[in-house]
């Protein structure tokens, strides 16, 4: 009896393992299969602060692309977004978009708090359709994504990034 109980808790272990060892791969390719999409600048339809439809291929440049995907809500977006704010020569370098999925008066408002309304540099977006989100499978915010002038992913950054680390990856890229 004690040889069956313990073939069957052995057998249960093993499988569990092998399911582990199954959606671990899983996972793995998913990431692979994502990294693979957004390898290149996105057709992908936003709105602007004012409601109008536009396409992420509206913002294309022949140089850098920094995309945040934000929350007005969170404290790292709000001081990754202030530390790009006061660095003039990130600002000078690269397009600077950021996204959200709220509402345009929860964005104005931020945008104002931030006291950045007057910076023609940063192109606030909605991303009322939540395609940008799914597209780049965006689980945590801030989500920044830096493009190069020929519209391929240099480098994504999970979570808040300095400013500085921003500006030195681009340079690095040119």
């Amino acid at each position: 009896m004690k040889k069956t109980v313990l073939k069957w808790i052995v057998g249960g272990v093993v499988t569990a393992i092998l399911l582990l060892g199954v959606l671990i791969a899983n996972q793995l390719l998913e990431r692979e299969n994502r990294i693979e999409k957004i390898s290149n600048w996105p057709d992908l339809e936003v709105e602007t602060l004012e409601g109008e439809p536009v396409s992420t291929l509206e913002f294309y440049s022949d140089g850098p692309i920094l995309f945040t995907y934000f929350n007005t809500a969170c404290e790292y977006c709000r001081n990754e977004i202030t530390d790009i704010s006061k660095h003039t020569q990130l600002q000078r370098s690269a397009e600077i978009i950021l996204i959200s999925d709220e509402s345009r008066k929860e964005i104005e408002k931020f945008r104002n708090d931030l006291k950045i309304i007057e910076n023609t540099e940063f192109i606030f977006l909605r991303d009322v359709k939540k395609r940008v989100k799914e597209f780049y499978g965006i689980m945590g915010v801030p989500s920044t994504y830096l493009y190069n002038g020929d519209g391929e992913l240099v480098q994504l950054f999970r979570g808040e990034t300095k400013a500085e680390l921003l500006f030195s990856t681009i340079r690095k890229d040119n």
